[in-house]
């Protein structure tokens, strides 16, 4: 079964504020899942602690792309810690890599390979920029296609929409 998640970068300022009471109120709220988007200062044991104190989990976790390129070990270490199942890439700066889609889908398979010898997937969040055309296509649609199996997306439909994909009528 599907498991529903807040993204917890959504209440950031919130989380920033008060770490442990936004988390209590999630739970208060019936939210038994989270998507971590740092530690608030804590360390994961303290964060798997707490989110069990309140009934909940972190299913998931945002690492950027050159902590998990660069500090694998310690990026396994805590996803496991907090016992999660994903480590999703939430933004690559795209100045950095100059639409060089092939080359990021590459670069992120093998990150997700990696991860899932640990027993964990490497997920991409996308925002609106991957929408633009290049040569004709969608960077985002180039960056799937050569993609490997084990990187999985994390498809935020705002940004979607934003980027001209999707469009309402009614």
């Amino acid at each position: 079964m599907a498991k529903i998640s807040v993204q917890l970068y959504t209440l950031r300022s919130l989380m920033e504020k008060d770490f442990w009471g936004t988390l209590t109120g999630l739970g208060q709220a019936g939210f038994k899942n989270v998507e971590m988007a740092g530690l608030g200062g804590f360390t994961a044991e303290e964060v798997r602690a707490g989110l069990a104190e309140r009934g909940m989990k972190a299913h998931s976790m945002h690492v950027g792309f050159e902590r998990v390129r660069d500090d694998m070990d310690a990026v396994v270490a805590e996803a496991h810690t907090l016992g999660c199942e994903f480590v999703v890439v939430p933004w690559i700066d795209p100045k950095k890599f100059d639409r060089q889609w092939i080359g990021v889908a590459q670069s992120m398979s093998g990150l997700a390979d990696r991860l899932r010898v640990h027993d964990l997937w490497l997920g991409y969040h996308n925002h609106a920029f991957e929408f633009e055309h290049q040569d004709g296509r969608p960077g985002f649609e180039i960056f799937w296609e050569n993609a490997g199996e084990n990187l999985i997306a994390e498809l935020d439909l705002f940004w979607v929409k934003k980027g001209g994909m999707i469009r309402w009528t009614g």
